[in-house]
Parts: structure tokens; sequence; C-alpha cells
């Protein structure tokens, strides 16, 4: 039990994972977050799905999804609008992925 409660404090590397994602994909970056680093989110920018970073100064990791930070995220899901296509292209990956 006490193995589950220590903090984590080496680095996990999810890049293989971040590159089967086929799916457009968003990123609300607090730029004072300590787990999700800038490099990392120009390494999302470029690599498996590309995807979009929005920047929120003087903000933890997480955006409380609020204000500016809300109208962000939905603005990118009304341009972005998963289709069909999509979601089997996201099932074909999954489904090879787990082979």
């Amino acid at each position: 039990m006490a193995e589950a409660t220590k903090p984590v404090t080496a680095d996990v590397d999810m890049t293989a994972l971040w590159r089967q994602i086929a799916i457009p994909t968003l990123c609300l970056h607090g730029e004072d977050s300590t787990l999700l680093t800038t490099k990392t989110c120009e390494l999302m920018a470029t690599e498996g799905p590309k995807a979009t970073i929005i920047h929120y100064p003087k903000t933890g990791h997480l955006p409380p999804l609020l204000g500016q930070d809300i109208a962000d995220l939905e603005a990118w899901i009304l341009k972005t609008k998963p289709t069909a296509a999509t979601a089997t292209a996201t099932a074909t990956a999954t489904a090879a992925a787990k082979k």
C-alpha cells in the first residue's frame, strides 16, 4: 500500500502512445505547469496527431476552464468537428496497436 502513495518522481515516456493517436488533438497548456513543459508541447505539435497547443500564461498544469480557455476549447471543437471517417481511422489504429 505504501508503494501506491509514493509520488512519481521519474519521467514517463509516452511518445509511442502519443504517435498512435489518429484524431484531432488539443492541448490547453498552463505555462507554469511542472508536469507538462513547453518543450513537450512543442513536440506534441510536431509528432503523432500534431496537436493544436494553446498556452495560458500564469496558469498551472490545468487551466480552470472558466473563461477564455473554455471559449478556446469551444472554438476548437467547432472548427475541428470529428467525422465518422476520423472515428473509423481511430478504431483501426487502436486495433492495430493491440496486436
